[in-house]
């Protein structure tokens, strides 16, 4: 309906595939979310999704502005989500929701597989946006990443891990009332644009290997305040203060050493072995000359 953006058949799925991939005009995306919303309410905030739909529901109830609804759904655990499996000792991804349920007990196994990932899929959100960990336009392979957490709903820790092919990226939070605490590893000859405007804060940082731990409260209201580490510019509030007398502390007495050390120290090794390959080859052919004469 292009009045009130219902769709036929009033689904989960119809809302999230209209909603995720823009099939709606811009101004009826709101009200369609909206509906998503209505009805995961109106099934006590279970979900209703299948494989379709699945993978797109909790990434698009986040940027929507919906994450509260979307932590609610990643929390629940009774039938059907993917909490009623895990209390019940599941240690893989099933095929269906209802592949086993302590009323009916299991389904027909002509298709009940307990190791089926497409329900999983909302992994790609926990990395995504739970963790934050992400790669940046700037550089492939996770040379170059974003570190965006978005905390929420009643998950107080979080600890994830991404064995890159420069090293481990490694992004923790832990929230204890109005305080979170968040350590950030990132490896060598790579770069991290760290984005915690969950904060209510526009704080963007921009810095290179090492591990990182910033330990403040949330805050409603705070001065702009931009940090950058290994290139770009540098600005801070007066004193390393940021917002109203709270301080931004990083603590890398156990860093590596930046991107921009890595890497020339890196070029130096390869010149240098690419020197020793030369005189090594040289002595081959001198030596051979010397035979044959």
């Amino acid at each position: 309906n292009t009045t009130d953006a219902t769709i036929k058949g009033n689904t989960q799925t119809v809302y999230v595939i209209a909603v995720a991939f823009e099939l709606l005009p811009q101004n009826l995306i709101p009200l369609a979310a909206n509906h998503l919303v209505d009805n995961i309410k109106a099934h006590d905030w279970h979900l209703t999704t299948g494989f379709i739909g699945v993978g797109y529901l909790c990434p698009t109830l986040s940027r929507l502005g919906h994450s509260d609804v979307a932590y609610r759904l990643l929390l629940q655990d009774t039938y059907p989500s993917w909490g009623y499996s895990i209390k019940y000792n599941a240690t893989t991804i099933w095929e269906r929701w209802d592949g086993w349920t302590q009323e009916k007990g299991f389904q027909d196994p002509v298709m009940n597989s307990f190791n089926h990932y497409s329900l999983g899929s909302v992994g790609r959100w926990l990395f995504q946006s739970v963790a934050g960990i992400d790669t940046h336009e700037e550089g492939v392979g996770f040379k170059s990443i974003v570190i965006a957490p978005k905390p929420g709903g009643n998950l107080h820790k979080m600890t994830a891990r991404y064995q890159s092919i420069n090293g481990l990226i490694g992004m923790s939070w832990e929230t204890n009332g109005a305080n979170i605490t968040l350590t950030i590893d990132i490896p060598v000859n790579t770069k991290a644009f760290i984005d915690l405007s969950f904060l209510k804060q526009p704080l963007h940082t921009n810095v290179g290997s090492g591990s990182y731990i910033k330990d403040n409260q949330y805050l409603d209201q705070i001065h702009k305040t931009m940090v950058c580490v290994s290139g770009g510019p540098v600005t801070k509030a007066p004193e390393g203060q940021f917002g109203q007398g709270h301080s931004l502390n990083w603590d890398t007495s156990h860093t590596i050493p930046p991107i921009i050390e890595s890497s020339i120290w890196w070029i130096i090794a390869m010149v240098i072995l690419q020197l020793l390959g030369a005189i090594l080859v040289l002595a081959l052919c001198c030596g051979c000359i010397a035979f044959i004469v």
